[in-house]
């Protein structure tokens, strides 16, 4: 309902981070609203995959979508299952391991505690199109920071 601004989405197919919305008016000067979910999970990974980009971008860098994104290989430490034609982000902890890379554990808190944020050092993504990932898989871990 604010003057000027258009809707870009409200609402993405995602877990955590469904009730996401972006909308924008033109500029001089150009300006945008995120609305994030109210969940602490959800909040950090919306905030990541949506306004980190966009905020890299209005800087001038390149803004980098999640599945291309930096972040650390490791080998995924237990099978993840996932529903088709929604994208997940599965919070994670690193184990390190005397040879080779890092080993990824889900981690079972909700989004709606902090404490999901407190013990994880990252999150992997499920792409929309994968049902499934089989523990000893190479992912990438990315982090929070940027």
């Amino acid at each position: 309902a604010l003057s000027g601004f258009a809707l870009l989405f409200h609402g993405v197919n995602m877990r955590p981070g469904k009730p996401t919305l972006v909308a924008h008016r033109p500029g001089p000067p150009a300006a945008f609203i995120c609305g994030l979910p109210g969940f602490p999970m959800s909040a950090a990974v919306a905030f990541r995959v949506f306004v980190a980009p966009l905020l890299q971008q209005l800087q001038g860098g390149g803004a980098e979508h999640p599945g291309q994104a930096a972040g650390t290989i490791a080998t995924l430490a237990s099978d993840y299952h996932s529903s088709l034609g929604r994208e997940d982000y599965v919070r994670v902890k690193l184990e390190p391991q005397a040879h080779g890379p890092p080993l990824a554990r889900p981690l079972s808190a909700g989004p709606a505690l902090v404490t999901g944020l407190l013990d994880m050092e990252g999150f992997v993504r499920i792409p929309a199109e994968t049902e499934s990932l089989q523990a000893g898989c190479q992912v990438r871990v990315l982090t929070l920071d940027l």
